[in-house]
């Protein structure tokens, strides 16, 4: 992988990082934002190299969902 590619998919994953965050925080007070955590769960199980870089993530979603 190129540099900029490195670059650029550091980035993403910074992002969508911190989006997981704020949903995870924000899923106790707001339907929408559980849903949207549950497409993002689906998402990062259905591509095998991201469930395993969000593993952490995933356990917090898998956990919160669990809760309700």
């Amino acid at each position: 992988m190129h540099g900029l590619e490195r670059d650029s998919v550091s980035q993403w994953e910074a992002e969508l990082t911190k989006r997981l965050q704020e949903l995870l925080h924000a899923a106790d007070h707001d339907t929408q934002d559980t849903e949207q955590l549950k497409s993002l769960s689906s998402f990062l199980q259905a591509n095998r190299d991201l469930g395993e870089r969000f593993s952490a993530e995933l356990q917090a979603i898998d956990s919160l969902q669990a809760k309700e």
